[in-house]
């Protein structure tokens, strides 16, 4: 599988829905509309509903995450975890994986 695959994968997984939500979440905790959390982070409105959207955001940077985090007055907790984690099988199971 391709890293660009992987990279979809990713962009699909319940790792970025919970990004898509917590960032909902805290704006509307907050009582901010996309574009007043936009102008206060100092970034596009359109990343802010990219990343709602679980949509592809074009120039997603941990900066930008970081100055979203600091106009909400939250923290960014970020992990590394291989593309692989993400992956769904496609085909049949090795002879190892099936049970007896």
């Amino acid at each position: 599988m391709r890293n660009a695959d992987k990279r979809q994968q990713l962009n699909n997984s319940a790792e970025w829905a919970a990004l898509a939500r917590s960032l909902h979440l805290n704006r509307t905790a907050r009582g901010l509309t996309i574009e007043q959390l936009a102008r206060k982070a100092g970034v596009a409105h359109t990343t802010i509903q990219g990343i709602e959207n679980g949509t592809p955001v074009a120039g997603l940077t941990t900066r930008v995450l970081v100055k979203i985090a600091n106009a909400l007055d939250i923290a960014v907790v970020a992990r590394f975890v291989p593309f692989s984690a993400f992956v769904v099988p496609s085909g049949p199971p090795d002879v190892a994986e099936q049970e007896p």
